[in-house]
């Protein structure tokens, strides 16, 4: 027996795999498991999203965490794309070395090791990055000056995600403003992206939803067009929304990654519009394994695949037909055998199935799975963990238990008893589970929509977004919180869907008023008794603001204008016949003046166009005006209230909202205001109205809460219950006598 010659360690150190596939392979040889991309659904892809971006004249912008490469970033720019985005500054570093001279990250970051590649990345490419706090704009102008250069900077606004970027104008314009001062910054506009309705499966759920978020990112861009600062770049939008997002009008700038691959998540969705991708992105893998009956099992496991978004589904090769992926682990990939039907075998007797791989053929080649999520950070790259099918706290049982499922189904064969035992035991932990389920008090299953019937940037647009963070941050709700704008016919239409919604769960009202005052006003076929109370948080004041630089300095300066004026004085408010109007009607009948009042969709429109000066005056709550006050724009003669507001902290250089007279101190005797409440619709259980009375509770008893009542000079008041449907009952009343004195009853 010769012995084996040995190398030397010289040889042994030069020891390195050989490469899976060389240029002139044949796909079927490629070695496993493989990413493949099909190049003419990948050039469709990019050639397709180029035109749409190209025939609208808005500049298309990839996100490059779809595939973190090189080589697709230089085909998507030799396309015609303006350059990529990348969500990490480390990631930009390749794409910065091979040539690619314009780079977005679309992110937030904070650290000195951060700051240090910000500016070394500047130095080499046009850089822009994204911020939500001024102090993340004072330590990047910093280390920006000190580095001798100069970055974009854009502010992230939040359009419904609820995640980064600022949800107030007020905050928006500190952020701009903070760009703006600082000479190693340039201010280049608004991030505006919305990832939670990317993957939203119906086409006119994604359009109407893509044209909700549109619409935030205008008022923003307004407010700042208002306060005279350009927004060179409006950024956002993806794959999902990429055709909505062009045709808004809003966006100059979209951020698409995914279009090039389309993967299995993406590929679920519906796409009869103008943009429609082909699937480009598979996984070769290899049956390696046919030891078990009615089981095969694959080399792509966890570390090839990413199953955050699912498990991968069979394209094609030999058997893709009659198998389906069932399981991930590290290495391997469990694929059942169906029977004639489709349908996975039911009982011991038909585990074999009808197409059983014996272990004696050959192990089927060149399978390809279509991955339920492309991702240059999960595909390949990093271990995903899969989403347990049970409840959260036997996902670790689960996954001790499963080496000894496997062990005893590989038995299966020979001892058919311990299968059967094994089943039992397994059902017996489903029934169990469910057991405890049914015994738990009620709480969401899905997300909660909270409906705002007014534009963005009201106050009820601004509270409904305070709470959703403030529920994110203490982790209050298991689901996710998304805020839907329903603004048309003054508020009617988020109205009749929360009406129209009966023995929905899931979904919330922010009412007000308009909750018998839309209905009186135009024969609306809606009660606030359709609904079901939840709590109301709050009640609201109402301010009379003029502009700054308007000469009247009092409440009767401003009316002895109005009557000079023969009428011409304009007055703002949101909507028509709602409560801004008939502020502004009982205010003539007082003073025997005349105005013209024009509406608004939103409180936030209404306080733009008051520092434009395309109005005289406005009547809005203190939280829609309160940046403009700060910043000096407007002034407040006097709040609508039968005493001053509570809080005497300083919100502009001289003034607190205590600060404010009545209207009645200044002669003008009329008060209003309104109650802040969250309804849910009709036909829901008490066990789920409990739920959101005890989640209101909580929220209240924030310290971020109370700090929003402060801010926004908001009363705070607390009912629920019978106090609360008294309470509804008696401010309708009064309403009604305050609408018939405005002379706003709908005529029958």
């Amino acid at each position: 027996m010769t012995e084996p010659m040995r190398n030397p360690v010289h040889d042994r150190a030069r020891l390195q795999p050989p490469a899976p596939a060389r240029i002139g392979d044949r796909v079927e040889d490629v070695g496993t498991p493989a990413l493949l991309v099909d190049l003419d659904a990948f050039d469709q892809n990019v050639a397709r999203m180029q035109a749409l971006a190209d025939a609208a004249g808005v500049a298309l912008r990839p996100h490059a965490k779809a595939h973190k490469s090189v080589a697709i970033a230089q085909r998507q720019v030799a396309a015609g794309a303006v350059g990529i985005c990348c969500q990490k500054l480390s990631e930009a570093y390749p794409f910065a070395a091979a040539g690619i001279a314009s780079i977005h990250i679309s992110n937030e970051f904070v650290g000195a090791d951060k700051l240090a590649m910000a500016v070394e990345l500047a130095r080499h490419v046009d850089l822009s990055v994204c911020v939500d706090d001024v102090r993340q704009v004072a330590a990047l102008a910093a280390a920006a000056a000190a580095g001798g250069v100069r970055i974009t900077a854009l502010a992230e606004a939040d359009v419904g995600q609820g995640r980064c970027g600022v949800d107030s104008l007020e905050a928006l314009s500190r952020l701009a403003d903070a760009i703006g001062a600082s000479p190693s910054l340039r201010f280049g506009g608004l991030q505006a992206y919305h990832g939670g309705v990317q993957h939203l499966a119906a086409w006119t759920q994604r359009r109407d939803a893509a044209r909700r978020a549109a619409g935030q990112a205008d008022a923003y861009a307004a407010h700042l067009r208002a306060r005279g600062i350009a927004c060179p770049v409006i950024t956002g939008g993806g794959s999902g929304t990429a055709e909505f997002d062009c045709e808004s009008g809003v966006y100059t700038e979209i951020q698409p990654g995914s279009y090039v691959f389309l993967d299995g998540h993406y590929g679920a969705s519906e796409w009869p519009g103008r943009f429609r991708p082909r699937h480009g992105l598979f996984l070769s893998t290899t049956v390696m394994s046919t030891a078990r009956a009615g089981v095969a099992v694959c080399d792509a496991g966890l570390k090839s695949l990413a199953v955050d978004s699912g498990l991968p589904r069979l394209w094609s090769g030999p058997g893709s037909e009659w198998l389906r992926y069932v399981a991930a682990n590290d290495e391997h990939g469990v694929l059942q055998v169906l029977d004639e039907d489709g349908q996975a075998p039911a009982g011991q007797q038909a585990l074999a199935g009808a197409r059983p791989l014996r272990p004696h053929r050959e192990p089927a080649r060149a399978i390809r799975v279509l991955p339920r999520r492309a991702c240059g950070g999960a595909v390949g790259h990093r271990r995903a963990r899969p989403e347990p099918l049970m409840p959260r706290g036997n996902a670790d049982k689960e996954k001790r238990e499963e080496p000894q499922r496997a062990a005893a189904g590989s038995q299966s064969q020979r001892r058919p008893t311990m299968q059967r035992n094994t089943v039992r035991k397994t059902l017996a932990a489903v029934v169990g589970a469910t057991a405890c389920l049914s015994a738990w008090a009620w709480e969401p299953a899905k997300p909660v929509e909270i409906v705002v019937p007014f534009s963005a940037g009201g106050a009820s647009d601004q509270m409904a977004r305070s709470i959703q963070g403030i529920i994110a941050r203490h982790k209050l709700m298991s689901q996710p919180v998304i805020v839907l704008n329903k603004a048309g016919a003054s508020g009617a239409e988020g109205l009749m869907d929360t009406k129209a919604s009966q023995g929905n769960p899931h979904k919330l009202l922010v009412g007000s008023s308009a909750l018998y005052t839309v209905p009186m006003v135009s024969h609306l076929p809606f009660s606030w008794r359709d609904l079901t109370p939840v709590a109301m948080i709050a009640q609201d004041e109402f301010v009379l603001w003029t502009n700054a630089a308007a000469p009247y300095q009092t409440v009767a300066q401003f009316i002895d204008a109005s009557r000079a004026s023969a009428g011409k004085i304009k007055v703002g408010g949101t909507s028509s016949k709602r409560e801004d109007q008939i502020i502004a009607s009982l205010v003539q009948k007082k003073t025997g003046t005349r105005f013209i009042y024009v509406p608004y969709k939103g409180g936030g429109e209404a306080a733009t166009q008051l520092s434009g000066q395309h109005i005289d005056a406005n009547v809005n709550n203190p939280s829609e005006s309160i940046g403009q006050w700060r910043a000096g724009e407007h002034r407040a003669l006097c709040v609508f209230a039968p005493q001053r507001m509570a809080y005497n902290g300083k919100v502009t250089q001289t003034q607190s909202w205590h600060d404010v007279p009545t209207c009645k101190e200044q002669g003008l005797d009329v008060q209003y205001q309104m109650l802040r409440v969250f309804m849910m619709p009709g036909g829901v259980t008490p066990e789920q109205q409990k739920y959101y009375v005890e989640l209101m509770q909580k929220i209240v008893a924030t310290p971020e809460w109370k700090e929003y009542l402060e801010k926004n000079a908001l009363k705070n008041e607390f009912l629920a219950g019978k106090a609360l449907t008294d309470f509804l009952a008696r401010d309708e009343a009064a309403h009604r006598d305050i609408i018939k004195e405005a002379g706003f009853v709908a005529a029958r």
